[in-house]
């Protein structure tokens, strides 16, 4: 497990595995879980607040849980960071 960190190269690193574990719980139908990993994340505030994945992919997870009004709210933050026009479409259908 040493050898594995050595590729980390700081905190944000492991904010994106976690993210990343949240996508497979999500994929193995544990929503909730998927949820709550990523509302464990260190840092989650600030990540939020200046990175649309995080708010994408949280939105995409509380709309499979039947939130919409949470999903909704994340997705719009989400849309409002991105740069992407391909993203900012996508945010539109959801």
């Amino acid at each position: 497990m040493k050898d594995f960190m050595f590729f980390f190269r700081g905190p944000e690193d492991l904010q994106l595995v976690r993210l990343n574990r949240s996508v497979v719980l999500a994929q193995m139908g544990r929503i909730r879980d998927a949820i709550d990993a990523i509302l464990d994340i260190q840092g989650l505030d600030g990540l939020l607040e200046n990175h649309y994945i995080y708010n994408a992919v949280l939105g995409s997870l509380y709309g499979g849980a039947g939130d919409i009004k949470e999903a909704r709210q994340l997705l719009e933050k989400a849309y409002d960071l991105t740069s992407s026009l391909a993203e900012k479409k996508g945010y539109s259908k959801k």
